[in-house]
């Protein structure tokens, strides 16, 4: 009624328009002004409000929606400028507090309303969601609550006592099949290796995406150099093995496929003009200067499957783990295999390599192990696409990788044998520590407060924060 007042006093009866800018300023002026009710009065019939508000309100039926981990109840604050102990010591309320008012607030709301909908979505966008611990508590409380179809869930309020359940997991369909990558987030934190296995994914932004696509861009690219690409003019046919090339043909190459491939659906266009102009080019000098140039090479296969080779990772549990991923490139020169993997974001520290804890190039070396290659001839690196610049991780041979990288190596530089023997100790170590407590435990980092499963993943809760830091990478490498 106020609006269309305001509406009859500004617009007399004998004009027949108006304007734009007075029909915004009536709205901001007016509209905004008006007030609406966030809750209903009196208190009857459908009332929609928060869960803070409903605790204390004897309702008969209450539904509660969105019962999510991460929402209801929230995840824990990644406050890292105070610590959680230093709060307590100083007056302030810690995260105990924050849990304290979650558990309440459901607490109260189950006792005090006769009958309870929880209702959460199984998945959000095609990924799958974690329903609320609440939720799990009452089937855990009361063994004769069903979840019925519709995702409807009735609890009737009475007392009962709480305790703990387990849910069986088969150890051998989940590490039947890894890759590379995933073995280095088992290493570094088996939970997110979980859920990973699980299938629990975060909703990929469009850059994210686009970073993916571009990725496999770029492979595709480096492997069709060698391979060539049918029905191209010039370059359909792979690179000849054995014998030198020139490197305005090797150049003129690798621009002319990149052209044919270009998709600006997977590239943009300042990434593809930075490679073609750039990075492209500086792969192409450094092959030539150590294969094409005097040489050639004897033995390439890019992209090589490693689950053809046939590794299975042993382990004290008696189930097989067997290791699927794909080696970037693998050339042959002499007695040398130099395994490169190509890398468009940052690349692994030689520390972590020798460690055992990068174990993506280890894993593909230890695979070739035993198929008619030896590790002391077997050469590690990384060829970084953007920065155009190629990083030795590990080495068997040190005068052999001397004359295969046409340069001196580093006396500081690790043995692979060496590498490979504490990856697959650190492997085992966390496999036992699995089986034996039969539980994935989070392991706090660094990259806790960056990772895709902070707002579900309970690190920082004061209850499992001991038993996480006993059971971190960062006490084993000290212990070991």
């Amino acid at each position: 009624d106020e609006l269309f007042q305001s509406v009859e006093a500004v617009y007399p009866s004998d004009r027949e328009d108006l304007s734009c800018s007075e029909l915004v300023g009536l709205v901001l002026e007016k509209m905004s002004l008006i007030s609406t009710r966030g809750v209903g009065y009196p208190l009857k019939g459908v009332q929609i409000i928060s869960v803070i508000e409903s605790r204390f309100i004897p309702f008969k039926v209450a539904i509660v929606v969105g019962c999510l981990e991460g929402d209801f109840p929230r995840s824990l604050p990644n406050d890292v400028i105070v610590d959680n102990y230093i709060k307590t010591k100083i007056g302030l309320p810690s995260w105990t507090y924050v849990e304290a008012m979650e558990d309440t607030t459901f607490s109260l709301l189950r006792y005090r309303v006769a009958n309870i909908f929880l209702l959460y979505h199984e998945d959000q966008n095609g990924s799958p969601t974690v329903r609320s611990r609440f939720i799990d508590r009452v089937f855990i409380e009361d063994p004769d609550v069903k979840l019925e179809s519709g995702f409807e869930l009735k609890v009737e309020p009475k007392p009962v006592a709480y305790s703990q359940t387990r849910a069986e997991l088969d150890f051998g369909t989940i590490f039947k099949k890894v890759s590379p990558t995933s073995l280095e987030v088992l290493i570094h934190c088996p939970y997110k290796f979980l859920l990973k296995k699980l299938g629990l994914r975060k909703i990929e932004r469009v850059s994210e995406q686009k970073a993916l696509l571009q990725g496999s861009w770029i492979h595709l690219v480096l492997e069709k150099f060698f391979t060539g690409v049918s029905g191209l003019a010039g370059y359909s046919e792979s690179l000849e093995a054995g014998q030198a090339i020139d490197e305005k043909y090797l150049t003129d190459r690798m621009t002319a496929i990149a052209d044919h491939l270009f998709d600006d659906q997977k590239i943009d266009y300042p990434v593809f003009y930075q490679l073609r102009r750039s990075s492209l080019p500086k792969l192409v000098s450094w092959y030539h200067k150590l294969f094409f140039a005097h040489r050639g090479f004897e033995k390439i296969e890019p992209e090589l499957s490693v689950n053809k080779l046939q590794k299975k990772i042993t382990n004290p549990h008696q189930f097989e783990m067997g290791v699927e991923g794909k080696i970037d490139m693998l050339m042959g020169v002499g007695k040398g295999r130099l395994i490169i993997d190509y890398k468009t974001n940052s690349l692994p520290s030689n520390k972590d390599v020798a460690l055992g804890i990068a174990p993506q190039l280890l894993i593909y070396a230890y695979a070739l192990e035993g198929n008619d290659d030896d590790l002391e001839n077997i050469v590690l690196g990384y060829w970084s696409v953007v920065g155009g610049k190629f990083q030795l991780a590990t080495m068997g041979d040190r005068e052999l990788t001397t004359e295969l990288l046409g340069s001196r190596v580093s006396a500081k530089q690790k043995n692979v044998s060496e590498a490979i023997d504490n990856c697959l100790e650190t492997i085992g170590w966390r496999l036992n520590q699995i089986m034996t407590k039969t539980e994935f435990v989070a392991d706090i980092g660094p990259g806790c407060d960056f990772c895709d499963y902070s707002n579900i993943c309970r690190h920082r809760d004061p209850k499992f924060k001991g038993m996480c830091e006993v059971g971190s990478l960062a006490n084993h490498l000290k212990n070991a």
